[in-house]
């Protein structure tokens, strides 16, 4: 099976992915922030042993945030950087547009980048 990363295969390729986005975002003056899972992991790398305990696989999805006036700029950034965003009623729930959430995969992968729009959000995050 071809896949992003092989179950159990560590976090590392995920967190050079993050690491290689973040960087990106930087350089053309994008906020960005990961949360969820990948964050946490991120955050807590004592605690990693907890994903085997619990079954889960080490190749979830990215989970990132920035400001709503950052939407544009950073559907550009990663078709830069080789994804595809993906538009489905998952994606544009809230608004009809998906405007407050995009996702990305990657071209010829399995990669899921979710980007969250929003400064409420952002702001909780940036607390945590």
């Amino acid at each position: 099976m071809d896949s992003w990363i092989e179950p159990n295969s560590g976090f590392t390729e995920i967190e050079s992915e993050i690491g290689r986005i973040i960087s990106a975002a930087d350089e053309k003056g994008i906020p960005v922030r990961t949360f969820g899972g990948a964050a946490i992991r991120l955050r807590c790398p004592l605690h990693e042993y907890l994903y085997s305990q619990l079954g889960r696989p080490s190749n979830h999805d990215i989970d990132l945030v920035t400001y709503d006036e950052f939407g544009s700029q950073t559907r550009k950034l990663f078709t830069a950087l080789g994804s595809e965003q993906q538009v489905s009623m998952a994606t544009s729930m809230t608004t009809g547009t998906g405007r407050r959430r995009l996702t990305f995969y990657e071209k010829f992968g399995e990669k899921v980048v979710d980007v969250c729009l929003g400064t409420v959000f952002l702001k909780v995050v940036n607390n945590l």
